[in-house]
């Protein structure tokens, strides 16, 4: 295996993206792929074997898995599978192999031609990846096909851009997905009221009162979905608009914190320094 890449560092290459129909006549059988392939369901169902594990696949479903892994991709008898399929490396590499490379069979493949070996630090990425409801990626990979298909000058930093916001999306998923709290649609409704809001004193109790959850719960979401506790998310964003006013207005700073919710002025000065490593004059103009 290659070295083990931060994910906060990859800038994929996409070498190729397809919409294509998937019937009994077109199927995919014992294909294993030099690069690493994503396929997101847009219609119809199916089966797809990733390795040695069978997916039922439909509408909304999104699946990833590494180079070399052998595959089949079958529809329902009868049926018209569609699905967006992406050919990509996780790093530029080999960006100058920059035409589809065309999958072998399984006794055929040759591991030493293998064009992305390298190992992600978020272990989900270096296995297979199987994802259902997600149909919020799916204007994402119509802009890509639209893009992949003009090859407009710069067009591959597009769409490297247009695919990295795919594999966040991923990556966010299969997190959530794997917590104890799972995704809540109601999350960015509760964030949008602690960012309108910040300047307030704002508790998990307060909170869990105003959007009818137990407090611990409430707790435990904004956690799983942000990677911080309330009283940590509240901080960081008091101390980013504090930033905003230092460098657009000429408010003396004692007012800046506390129209941020700083009752204590003392107290805005540390946590400034701490989490920002400067003092409220570095960021004066």
């Amino acid at each position: 295996m290659g070295n083990v890449v931060s994910f906060n560092e990859i800038r994929p290459f996409v070498r190729y993206v397809q919409h294509l129909t998937v019937n009994d006549s077109i199927r995919f059988i014992n294909n294993r792929a030099y690069d690493n392939r994503l396929f997101y369901i847009t219609d119809g169902s199916g089966i797809i074997r990733a390795g040695d594990t069978v997916y039922s696949v439909k509408s909304g479903v999104l699946m990833l898995w590494r180079a070399g892994v052998s595959y089949d991709i079958t529809c329902d008898a009868g049926e018209n599978c569609t699905m967006f399929g992406v050919n990509f490396d996780f790093t530029q590499a080999n960006s100058f192999k920059t035409a589809p490379v065309p999958p072998g069979k399984d006794e055929q493949f040759d591991d030493y031609n293998i064009l992305d070996t390298s190992q992600l630090d978020m272990d989900m990425f270096n296995s297979t990846i199987y994802l259902e409801n997600m149909q919020h990626i799916e204007h994402t990979l119509i802009s890509m096909k639209k893009e992949y298909d003009r090859q407009i000058i710069l067009s591959s930093g597009r769409l490297s851009a247009m695919f990295l916001l795919i594999l966040t999306d991923v990556a966010r998923s299969f997190l959530l997905k794997g917590s104890k709290i799972g995704f809540d649609s109601r999350i960015e409704e509760i964030l949008q009221f602690i960012n309108e809001h910040y300047n307030e004193n704002l508790s998990n109790q307060q909170l869990g009162k105003l959007f009818n959850f137990h407090p611990n719960y409430l707790s435990r979401l904004i956690l799983a979905h942000t990677g911080l506790p309330l009283h940590k998310y509240l901080l960081n964003y008091r101390i980013n608009r504090a930033i905003d006013l230092l460098q657009t207005s000429d408010m003396p700073v004692s007012e800046i914190a506390e129209m941020v919710g700083f009752k204590d002025y003392n107290h805005f000065l540390k946590y400034f320094k701490k989490i920002t490593g400067y003092t409220t004059r570095n960021f004066r103009a």
